[in-house]
């Protein structure tokens, strides 16, 4: 009798230890899904400040141009003028 109590608490103890390890598993899943999802908005995020950051810099060297050219028309103006 000893033996079967033995048993059956030894197969509960495996029991709850699947069930635990199935639950750790489930959780582990779960985060790795949330972790993927994660990833995926903060790279959605970089690239749109990447986008924004190109735009910006083209933009400043549009203006960098036009300053350079105005300059240019600027000095060569006065110089003709006094001719």
């Amino acid at each position: 009798m000893q033996l079967t109590s033995t048993k059956q608490k030894l197969s509960q103890s495996v029991n709850v230890d699947n069930v635990t390890a199935s639950d750790v598993k489930f959780k582990l899943e779960r985060l790795e899904a949330e972790r993927e999802e994660e990833k995926a908005r903060y790279q959605g995020k970089i690239a749109g400040m990447e986008a924004q950051l190109h735009e910006s810099q083209r933009a400043c060297e549009d203006l960098e141009n036009q300053l350079h050219t105005q300059r240019m028309e600027f000095t060569i103006v006065p110089k003709s003028s006094q001719i």
